[in-house]
């Protein structure tokens, strides 16, 4: 690995933040170099790939690691770049943006990149039911949790087709949350008494599953119906869908006789 200098030199990165492979002439980039490609904050950079990860959108594949001990750093390949940047949901950067995707199709042609989860998307999702399983998850938690990634991802994407921002879309998702549940995503992550990296969904019962999913879908649904365009639009819908999820929830307590929003998490499996 050396020092990259020619295709994006011009970011003027300090040394060993953009590296080159010389095998085969790809380039690596650190979670600085990220952040300054597309001007977000380290901070935000850090969770977008954490977002990638859990969607399985980066995978081991697409990521080395250069280094030993506390000098260790993580580089993310081109493909890992290019989600970071369709993720900011921002203007900043889109020249930058068009650069990266310009190049990552010139790997791509030259067959630099082996898009494994495209490739086989069975295999991946076979890997991440194993992941769950591990973990001690029953087989009907597994499949209701890959149902929110999915409908997660279709609300996502509809949000940005209705010009929803990025902390716009973090504040839909509070009131999606604060609709069904009563809480707030923070509150429900203090409830379950989750630390910052843990992922709330997978401390999610099969019920909050099911609420959360209904939540979601159900705005997703009327989205497409009403055709709402900007955030105090889609936050009025999100709050309708939020509802129906509530009225769920409560058919529930009063069937079962519990509670659906609880304290419950997975830490310990």
């Amino acid at each position: 690995m050396k020092q990259i200098s020619n295709k994006f030199s011009k970011f003027n990165f300090n040394k060993g933040k953009v590296i080159l492979n010389e095998k085969n002439n790809t380039a690596w980039f650190n979670q600085i170099a990220i952040a300054e490609l597309y001007c977000v904050s380290q901070q935000r950079a850090s969770k977008i790939l954490k977002e990638l990860k859990e969607d399985k959108l980066i995978c081991t594949t697409n990521s080395c690691i250069i280094g030993e001990g506390s000098k260790a750093t993580v580089f993310y390949d081109i493909e890992s770049v290019k989600y970071v940047g369709i993720k900011t949901r921002s203007n900043v950067g889109i020249e930058v943006q068009k650069e990266v995707i310009q190049l990552s199709e010139e790997y791509r042609k030259k067959g630099m990149i082996v898009d494994s989860n495209r490739a086989d998307p069975g295999k991946l999702i076979d890997k991440t039911i194993e992941t769950y399983q591990k973990k001690g998850h029953s087989t009907e938690w597994i499949i209701q949790r890959l149902k929110t990634i999915g409908y997660r991802k279709e609300l996502g994407d509809k949000l940005k087709e209705a010009g929803i921002k990025d902390k716009e879309y973090g504040i839909i998702t509070n009131t999606l949350y604060k609709a069904w549940s009563g809480l707030t995503a923070r509150g429900y992550r203090d409830l379950k008494r989750l630390k910052k990296k843990d992922n709330l969904r997978d401390h999610f019962t099969t019920p909050e599953l099911i609420c959360t999913e209904v939540s979601e879908s159900v705005t997703k649904y009327l989205m497409d119906l009403e055709k709402p365009t900007g955030f105090r639009d889609c936050n009025k819908v999100a709050i309708n869908g939020g509802e129906v999820a509530y009225n769920l929830k409560r058919d529930i307590e009063l069937r079962t006789g519990k509670n659906v929003v609880t304290e419950n998490n997975n830490l310990l499996r």
